[in-house]
């Protein structure tokens, strides 16, 4: 089903995968972006990439519903009503397939893949064949905005390196970049061409995209009488949002700073009171890219006893 009026000219933004099934099984993918920006996807089942055919799933609806997934089983969200799903899967062991992910908007902050499906119950560890993956620069990465990203084509018996960049008009040679690693700061496709004293040359692709990073606004410390059971730490969040959207970051709350920096262990928002002071640290998650958090602040919730008169 297309939602665009045209199939022709749809690599404008584009990258393709390959990848090979181990088992036999139900079989999806989730595409994860910014709900924003409008990406679609082209599957087939080839084993040659010059004689693809017709696509097996397919989806160029456009994202006026601001969904942040498309693919191929069920939105990850809970969405039942996402007409950027198309049906799962019924794969067999040795299958080749060709994933072909557009970015029609042209606004572009990445995107991320992950497989799913009961194949993976079944077959944990060899539901894809990992024997095809031969690519230097590795997967897409999606990374925060407060990371330093350094893409590495370390290759032995190197002649020259090469590095071009393509923010949606095509790769052009970036100037100067002739290492074998690239320090990138900026969303987009990059791609590396490695000459050898061999001739065994290497061109390798990878997108980069990057999200937004949340901060954590500070709040008070709180006082407490252990006559009331509970404090909802709930209470905090909008302070600790501190203006950025509920529907964007997620605010967790746990007893150390290790599980808040893990992101393990949060504490339930109905949180039972006992006497004592109690060090509680804040997480802010981004909804877009997991990784991207902050974990800077804390408060001190200090709970005391009810004073009892003494009628002596």
């Amino acid at each position: 089903m297309f939602g665009k009026n045209t199939f022709r000219a749809i690599e404008s933004n584009a990258a393709w995968y390959r990848f090979r099934t181990g088992a036999s099984g139900q079989l999806g993918f989730n595409i994860g972006f910014d709900s924003n920006e409008d990406w679609d996807f082209a599957l087939y089942r080839a084993s040659d990439c010059n004689s693809l055919g017709d696509p097996i799933r397919c989806n160029f609806f456009d994202n006026r519903d601001a969904n942040s997934f498309i693919g191929v089983g069920v939105d990850p969200q809970g969405a039942v009503d996402n007409v950027q799903y198309e049906e799962w899967l019924e794969v067999s062991p040795g299958e080749d397939y060709y994933l072909l992910v557009n970015n029609f908007s042209n606004v572009n902050s990445g995107f991320s893949i992950q497989f799913t499906g009961q194949i993976f119950v079944t077959n944990p560890y060899d539901a894809l064949d990992c024997a095809i993956i031969n690519n230097l620069l590795g997967p897409p990465i999606a990374a925060c905005n407060n990371e330093s990203i350094v893409l590495d084509a370390t290759t032995a018996d190197v002649v020259s390196y090469t590095w071009y960049k393509d923010v949606g008009n095509g790769y052009t040679q970036i100037p100067g970049e002739v290492s074998a690693t690239l320090n990138v700061q900026d969303a987009a496709f990059y791609r590396v061409e490695v000459i050898t004293q061999s001739q065994n040359n290497i061109i390798s692709d990878v997108q980069v995209g990057f999200s937004q990073a949340p901060t954590t606004s500070p709040v008070g410390d709180e006082h407490l009488c252990l006559d009331s059971e509970y404090f909802y730490l709930s209470d905090k969040d909008q302070t600790a949002l501190g203006g950025q959207s509920a529907n964007e970051v997620i605010i967790s709350y746990h007893t150390s700073l290790a599980d808040a920096e893990a992101g393990i262990n949060a504490l339930p928002l109905e949180y039972g009171l006992q006497a004592g002071e109690q060090q509680i640290y804040i997480r802010a998650t981004s909804v877009q890219n997991p990784r991207c958090y902050d974990a800077s602040e804390d408060f001190k919730l200090t709970v005391h006893q009810p004073f009892t008169p003494d009628f002596l």
